[in-house]
């Protein structure tokens, strides 16, 4: 799925399914999401980087280390 848009934090958005969209390996029917009280969600902001190592202007620094990012809250790994 891509969104039109993105999605705007602190704005609560819900998900609508029609009737019969999907259907399993066994090809029976979801009845659907139509309901915007059954899923729902609120976007949160993304993080911002808090803090970086080495920091720009650094000398002496080996050019084969580690770059470090610190964010002003936890963040989740996951590929991209």
């Amino acid at each position: 799925m891509t969104l039109a848009s993105k999605l705007n934090p602190g704005s609560t958005y819900y998900v609508l399914i029609d009737n019969y969209a999907l259907k399993d390996d066994e090809n029976r029917t979801f009845s659907g999401v139509s309901s915007g009280s059954m899923w729902s969600f609120t976007a949160k902001s993304t993080g911002a980087v808090a803090n970086v190592s080495p920091t720009g202007g650094s000398t002496g620094v080996n050019p084969a280390s580690d770059l470090q990012l610190g964010f002003d809250r936890p963040m989740m790994p996951n590929a991209g």
